[in-house]
């Protein structure tokens, strides 16, 4: 199990930084805001369902901790679970490089 954690952690350090390499044109980071905020308020009104595709285009023009967290708990409520774990450990892996911290080994 170590061994799969520990591959995921390392595909995650390999993934995650290149999302953030290309800089969202201001159009993509307007429209990518809309369907944040448009997915919000269908998780709001219990339409997960339709939210999670909204969060993933989203997340494909403006990449961030905050929509990965969203869609990665959106994949979890539809019953998306390897795909929600492995989005949640990505958000992990960013959130400690953020804080100037590399990913522990420990589960």
């Amino acid at each position: 199990m170590r061994s799969w954690l520990a591959l995921l952690v390392c595909w995650s350090l390999v993934v995650v930084p290149s999302l953030a390499v290309a800089q969202p044109s201001p159009a993509d980071r307007m429209m990518a805001q809309a369907l944040f905020d448009d997915a919000r308020r269908l998780v709001d009104q219990g339409d997960v369902e339709q939210a999670c595709p909204k969060f993933e285009e989203s997340n494909r023009l403006d990449p961030g901790i905050g929509v990965q967290f969203r869609l990665a708990d959106c994949y979890e409520q539809v019953g998306r679970l390897a795909r929600a774990w492995i989005t949640f450990v990505d958000v992990a892996a960013a959130s400690q490089r953020v804080n100037g911290r590399r990913p522990s080994s420990r589960g």
